[in-house]
């Protein structure tokens, strides 16, 4: 899979979130974001899909995001999910907020890395 430049693609960013629940000025627009119907919203299942997909057009690696990707039940399964795809180097991207009661989950995840950022709003 190629960029409009030529370039391989094998970097893909999942935001598993429908929005960010932290309010940082290089992201959040002023006036906010629309919230979108939970029917609107893809499907874990759905995303660990399309994920599969980008794998077997060359990415290498997934970054999960979402401002705090924690906060959406089931996120420590979709990392999971994704630990299950061959070929795959799954890192999960999280705030400092939910470390402390997610790192159970984590390590049962089999994730290559875990990229933890404290940010500043």
């Amino acid at each position: 899979m190629l960029d409009g430049f030529a370039r391989s693609i094998t970097y893909l960013r999942i935001s598993i979130t429908d929005r960010c629940n932290y309010r940082c000025r290089y992201c959040m627009p002023d006036g906010g974001i629309e919230k979108c119907a939970h029917e609107d919203i893809c499907s874990l299942e759905g995303l660990r899909d399309m994920a599969a997909a980008a794998v077997r057009c060359g990415v290498k690696k997934i970054r999960v995001t979402g401002g705090e990707p924690l906060v959406r039940r089931g996120a420590v399964d979709f990392c999971r999910m994704l630990s299950e795809i061959p070929a795959l180097k799954s890192s999960a991207s999280r705030r400092m907020a939910a470390c402390s009661r997610s790192l159970p989950g984590r390590c049962a995840t089999r994730a290559s890395r875990t990229s933890t950022s404290a940010s500043t709003r």
